[in-house]
């Protein structure tokens, strides 16, 4: 099975509220696809069979895990985005 078959193959994402392609799905978390990639595929593709083929083991007990919660990302993403911009403002000092 090609890991990008269904790349644009798109679903309602239950948790964003809208629709999402396949690869999103899959490539969403740190460790690969989102967790609950097998809740929302399996009546629409062989869900099973693609992550068997194309996840590294790592990435396959990733899935089912909850995720981290919302407001642990929004920090990390503030972090980084002090991080960029410290960098920028030292850069335009050189």
């Amino acid at each position: 099975m090609n890991k990008k078959q269904f790349d644009n193959v798109e679903l309602y994402c239950r948790m964003l509220g809208h629709h999402v392609p396949f690869k999103y799905c899959r490539t969403s978390n740190d460790n690969g696809a989102c967790g609950k990639i097998r809740d929302c595929w399996s009546s629409r593709i062989d869900i099973d069979t693609f992550l068997n083929e194309s996840l590294t083991e790592n990435e396959k007990k990733s899935i089912g895990k909850p995720s981290a919660p919302k407001i642990l990302s929004i920090y990390e993403i503030m972090k980084n985005a002090q991080k960029l911009n410290r960098k920028n403002d030292n850069e335009d000092k050189s």
